[in-house]
């Protein structure tokens, strides 16, 4: 836990200094928050 925590403080660390880089990762969440709704779509379709 403590080792994920400061890899995460890095990884905020490497983005601040790169805003390409945020850019970049803030579509990739994007793109992840939809894949996460069709999945979801498709469990209530599928359900119904």
């Amino acid at each position: 836990m403590n080792h994920s925590n400061s890899d995460f403080k890095l990884g905020l660390g490497g983005v601040a200094k790169r805003p390409q880089g945020l850019k970049s990762h803030r579509e990739d969440g994007f793109t992840f928050v939809e894949l996460v709704a069709v999945i979801v779509l498709i469990g209530i379709l599928a359900s119904v």
